[in-house]
């Protein structure tokens, strides 16, 4: 890959979108269907302008950052008081909704994928079992859509990406262990409880610790007006690799470090929470084209080969069957109606935190088949990408339209 090109066509891809962005937006063209085109036309499949071959380290250094950025700025996003004291639907959704989901996933895998290992089908449902509230944008900032609904989505989309890491790292290392042909020697009952704290223990207690100390000292600092505005804003990379780096010293998960900061993140000064979203939406959001566009110049060739019917069968399932009907069951008794589960189950869209998760785990595997994985992933983001983002505006026209029609009419 020549790395002037690379640049170039990358900047090229922010800058046009960015040109066009309003236009985009009434054609109901998102940012990760352009950066995926492009990364397809130029890549191996297309054009073959620039040729990115998979360097780990490169590819590496781009995911962790990604994801340690989305999962602090996504988790800072909610208000984990309000969350638990008055969004029941969000709760229903991740703590109902989400199990169902890796379940039914599970089950449309060993149907259609006999040949792989048992931990793999858990492995693959995990990995598709995280949503991506952006690729349907239009959906979360239609304003006439209800808040409670808008909130829902993102505020599940916020956080399971966070809560279904520690099972996709589970996954991959019984995946590993019992899968045919492994290369691990298998872990005693003492590693095994050494590899659960450190997930599931050191991480959070990492990141709640910087969330906690690290929000009040911003909201000290805010209110006494020392603290500049750009350094308001640099608060969420700084805090988020903080809780990384002290989790990683001390053994733990970083990735869940990160995401329990930004959950634990105490800080109310509105100067502070309003600039955190802005980087989340500027900065975090150029992360993710660059990745969208790495996947569509270098990913999605690496699994042309391996598509079959049974991929595509299950990427559709995957987006249908497999999210709508738990969040149907999740919803029930709920108060809401039929056409608001079928609305809130179809926006389930697969994509920046599966394609991330692929890439964290990429060189960590020691079993056979995952090609056969990578390609039903690859597949289901793709289908997503596009169906979501084409359907997002639309939908969200026809949905606050039906929702204004149920209104009572003011009196006359």
């Amino acid at each position: 890959m020549h790395d002037g090109l690379a640049i170039i066509v990358f900047s090229l891809t922010i800058l046009g979108f960015g040109l066009l962005s309003r236009l985009f937006e009434r054609m109901s063209v998102t940012g990760p269907m352009v950066a995926v085109s492009v990364g397809i036309l130029v890549g191996e499949v297309g054009y073959r302008t620039i040729e990115i071959e998979l360097d780990p380290a490169f590819v590496e250094i781009i995911a962790e950052l990604t994801l340690i950025i989305i999962l602090f700025t996504d988790a800072a996003r909610i208000r984990l008081s309000e969350l638990v004291s008055h969004q029941t639907i969000p709760l229903r959704l991740l703590v109902i909704g989400m199990p169902l989901t890796l379940l039914a996933g599970v089950g449309a895998a060993m149907l259609l994928f006999p040949g792989l290992d048992f931990w793999v089908f858990f492995l693959l449902a995990a990995l598709l079992t995280p949503t991506d509230a952006a690729l349907g944008e239009a959906v979360v900032t239609n304003r006439r859509i209800p808040l409670a609904t808008r909130q829902s989505i993102n505020a599940e989309s916020g956080l399971n990406d966070g809560l279904a890491l520690p099972a996709v790292l589970l996954f991959l290392e019984l995946s590993n262990l019992f899968g045919k042909g492994y290369i691990s020697v298998g872990l005693d009952a003492a590693e095994w409880r050494q590899f659960l704290v450190s997930q599931l223990v050191l991480g959070p207690v990492a990141g709640i610790g910087v969330g906690v100390f690290g929000g009040l000292l911003l909201d000290a600092s805010a209110h006494r007006g020392w603290m500049e505005p750009t350094f308001q804003r640099l608060a969420a990379p700084a805090l988020a690799l903080l809780s990384y780096g002290i989790a990683d010293l001390i053994g733990g998960n970083g990735f869940i470090a990160a995401f329990s900061a930004g959950l634990f993140l105490v800080a109310g000064h509105p100067d502070i929470r309003r600039r955190i979203d802005d980087f989340g939406k500027a900065e975090g959001e150029q992360l993710s084209l660059l990745t969208f566009l790495i996947f569509g110049a270098a990913i999605v060739p690496l699994v042309l080969d391996s598509m079959t019917w049974q991929t595509l069968v299950y990427a559709g399932l995957s987006l249908t069957v497999i999210r709508m009907v738990p969040v149907w069951l999740s919803l029930l008794f709920s108060g809401l109606k039929n056409r608001d589960k079928l609305f809130i189950g179809w926006f389930g869209p697969r994509g920046i935190a599966s394609i991330l998760f692929l890439f964290i785990i990429f060189d960590d595997v020691d079993f056979l088949f995952f090609d056969r994985v990578i390609a039903v992933v690859v597949a289901t983001v793709l289908m997503s990408i596009y169906l979501h983002g084409l359907s997002s505006r639309p939908l969200a026209h026809w949905y606050g339209r039906w929702k204004e029609s149920l209104l009572p009419e003011p009196p006359r």
